[in-house]
């Protein structure tokens, strides 16, 4: 299967990250999102479980379509999330 780009967030920080993503929001139907953690930590939060996965950039970490969540910061990190078309 070969990944067709579709776009990507600016770099953001815990001071730069707009309130959009700080609160209960998902990825549009037919698209997902790679979270990509460039420094720092970033706790993700799955709305429907209340799971939080904390992600650093020791991986990117895959956001499916229609699934709502939000991210939390604990600590100075800057990110980026590149969008892809299913």
């Amino acid at each position: 299967m070969q990944l067709k780009y579709h776009s990507s967030t600016d770099i953001l920080n815990e001071i730069t990250c707009p309130l959009e993503i700080r609160n209960a929001h998902q990825v549009d139907q037919g698209y997902f999102g790679i979270l990509n953690v460039l420094s720092g930590r970033i706790v993700f939060v799955w709305e429907e479980t209340n799971v939080r996965v904390s992600v650093d950039n020791s991986k990117p970490f895959f956001i499916p379509a229609n699934m709502l969540h939000h991210v939390e910061f604990d600590e100075p990190c800057s990110f980026r999330v590149d969008f892809y078309q299913e």
